[in-house]
């Protein structure tokens, strides 16, 4: 490994909202960054807790993919949403003009924002958007009836389907499940064909910070998918909507199972408890309460939410 990523967890006092979300996607066969924590010191001072996850990259597709027939050399493009409002990461179709998917107003640190290529950036035959400008012409472009055709040939629907219903199921609001098209890669696969999303970035899962004004929110549905072009389409499809509700009702059944859940956070607790007792940068008490099964705790979250997605509301 030679880069990693360190979150402060902004968003998610408790810390355990990325880990958590990362190992049920795991669990429901959904590629995503690997997860640890990290004590991180700088310069000698200590400076906290981090969460470190997986950089989503070349290393990662050889992992994950492995090397046979070129599995790893393809086209990685990741979304990096604009600040001033002009979001081309929604997949519409703009035309055969790859600048027409890149976007100025970048984040800090950003020297390009919108759909960006992360790898194969100086080669010629393949940093044209040819490859990711055609899957978009089809996403927004064939009718109906052929759609289900047309995503069996060209994309990896299934993993798709599972990453949605986790997402929705742990009600992540900073994800495609819930309007936002945000924190996703666009991989093509050179040796099937097929285009991968692959997520990042779950700090805001289990309801976020707010989650008691959301723990009984319905399932998504449009207007969320309008948003993006790609669950929009996806959806549309009778069967694949079907399958997408079988797997939000096994992520609810199987793995939002209280004593499933539970062991997984007191297995956090014990990597943290003494470090976060330790922390300069953060409350013992509040986090005790973000994780816990009192009212504004993780647990308290998981009982509620599962009760109501398996009540068919």
């Amino acid at each position: 490994v030679d880069k990693v990523n360190l979150a402060t967890n902004r968003g998610d006092v408790g810390m355990m909202r990325e880990r958590l979300t990362q190992r049920t996607l795991a669990a429901m066969g959904v590629v995503a960054p690997r997860t640890a924590y990290a004590k991180v010191t700088v310069d000698g001072v200590y400076a906290g807790i981090y969460t470190m996850t997986q950089q989503v990259d070349k290393r990662m597709l050889k992992e994950r993919f492995g090397t046979v027939d070129h599995a790893d050399d393809g086209n990685l493009y990741k979304c990096i949403p604009s600040v001033v409002g002009s979001n081309v990461c929604d997949l519409k179709w703009r035309g055969p003009d790859k600048n027409e998917y890149l976007v100025s107003g970048c984040p800090d640190g950003y020297e390009h924002c919108g759909l960006v290529l992360k790898t194969n950036e100086d080669d010629p035959a393949q940093n044209d958007y040819a490859d990711l400008m055609a899957f978009i012409k089809l996403l927004n472009e064939t009718e109906p009836q052929g759609m289900a055709a047309v995503l069996a040939q060209h994309f990896d629907v299934d993993p798709f389907l599972r990453y949605m219903a986790v997402n929705a199921a742990l009600y992540n609001q900073d994800s495609l499940a819930y309007g936002k098209p945000n924190n996703f890669y666009l991989y093509r696969r050179p040796d099937t064909g097929r285009w991968r999303l692959l997520p990042y970035d779950f700090d805001m899962s289990y309801g976020g910070p707010n989650f008691a004004s959301v723990v009984t929110s319905p399932l998504p549905g449009q207007p969320n998918f309008d948003n993006n072009w790609l669950p929009r389409q996806v959806m549309k499809v009778p069967a694949l909507h079907a399958k997408f509700l079988t797997y939000v009702k096994e992520v609810a059944t199987v793995w939002m199972a209280a004593d499933k859940q539970a062991a997984w956070v007191a297995e956090f607790d014990w990597l943290l408890r003494k470090e976060i007792a330790a922390d300069p940068n953060i409350d013992l008490a509040a986090w005790d309460a973000a994780v816990g099964e009192g009212d504004k705790g993780i647990l308290a979250f998981v009982a509620t939410r599962r009760a109501f997605l398996l009540s068919g509301k």
